[in-house]
């Protein structure tokens, strides 16, 4: 009932002005509205199947999200701990010093031979990783942890530390079923639960909610009188060209970063002597590139398609496509370009 509803958001904004620490617990319910599902630890990395990995960069936080980054950035909410492993949290802007992700990350690698890790800004290949570390080039792995694995000793303590020192647990989307995140909420001083369904957990919560995580958010940020605003996305790669031996020019689009892929690009493609030529994308590196005989001096007038994944929502972005001019040359030559897109959450 509504005035059941505006009694309990009373209360609950009363606790979040009381509380001196307040620690958000999220659980696959947070990411739902951005159309990913089922990235909890009963699942783990296997559930990634449900969505294809790779399209996990196409995905947006979500406005609750977003909302959960901006108490933290004032100071209200001070750790999150998390049971999914999507990366929204860090996408959203969360620094890792202030998060516990229980059951890994599938943007982080891990070198099996020197232990290093690595935290990708896109979802990368499975096969053939090999550690940036030219002097190691040990084999990288996923670092996530599969059902019945052990949860990563780290985390584990940061969330159950977390939970003790805080006054106020908010838990958003979790059935409170997986353990050992179903166990931390409860060592608050207090606990509000924000789930579409029952949970176990309902009589040791001093306030529940049966809502999506959006709409309560969307509540909470209302009556503390503050906004999500703008999210800013963007990816960087590079554009150009390596002249062979053979007299052949290597024309290549490929990503910023050591070891990270371009994954905002659907396609590539120039006109040379009346034919369009596309540059192949590679299964194993996700680099674009062809081979083409040219002489020093041709102009290609090369053609960008972002994926169309990234333009399902009415969005501000650069531009679906992006026209750049490259002209051939003896020396070897890049264009660092950017995509980018922007969400208005309010």
């Amino acid at each position: 009932p509504q005035e059941e509803d505006i009694f309990k958001f009373n209360k609950l904004k009363d606790l979040i002005e009381k509380a001196n620490y307040i620690v958000v617990f999220s659980g696959a319910g947070i990411s739902t509205s951005a159309g990913i599902g089922g990235f909890t630890g009963e699942n783990a990395l296997g559930s990634l199947l449900h969505l294809r990995e790779e399209l996990l960069d196409y995905k947006m936080p979500t406005y609750a999200h977003m909302a959960v980054t901006r108490l933290l950035e004032a100071g209200k909410v001070k750790f999150v701990v998390t049971s999914n492993h999507d990366n929204m949290h860090r996408k959203s802007g969360v620094p890792e010093d202030k998060l516990a992700e229980l059951f890994g990350n599938a943007y982080i690698e891990k070198c099996t031979k020197c232990a290093k890790i690595y935290i990708r800004k896109v979802v990368c290949p499975t096969i053939n990783r090999i550690c940036d570390d030219d002097n190691c080039k040990g084999k990288l792995i996923k670092f996530g942890v599969r059902y019945g694995q052990q949860t990563p000793e780290q985390p584990l303590k940061d969330g159950f530390n977390e939970a003790r020192k805080a006054d106020l647990a908010i838990v958003l989307g979790s059935s409170m079923g997986t353990a050992p995140f179903c166990s931390m909420p409860p060592k608050a001083k207090a606990m509000v639960l924000c789930n579409l369904g029952v949970t176990l957990y309902d009589s040791r919560a001093i306030l529940t909610f049966r809502m999506n995580c959006d709409q309560f958010m969307r509540k909470v940020m209302g009556m503390l009188n503050m906004q999500v605003g703008v999210y800013n996305y963007s990816q960087k790669f590079e554009l150009g060209y390596k002249k062979s031996n053979d007299g052949q020019y290597k024309i290549q689009l490929k990503g910023h970063i050591k070891n990270e892929p371009c994954t905002c690009v659907e396609s590539v493609s120039f006109k040379y002597k009346g034919l369009v030529k596309e540059l192949d994308q590679s299964n194993i590196t996700n680099n674009f590139e062809t081979e083409l005989l040219a002489t020093q001096g041709t102009k290609l007038d090369i053609s960008v398609v972002f994926r169309s994944d990234y333009f399902e929502e009415e969005v501000n972005s650069n531009s679906k496509e992006l026209k750049v001019e490259l002209t051939l040359d003896e020396a070897e030559h890049w264009k660092l370009l950017e995509f980018q897109k922007q969400v208005d959450y309010d």
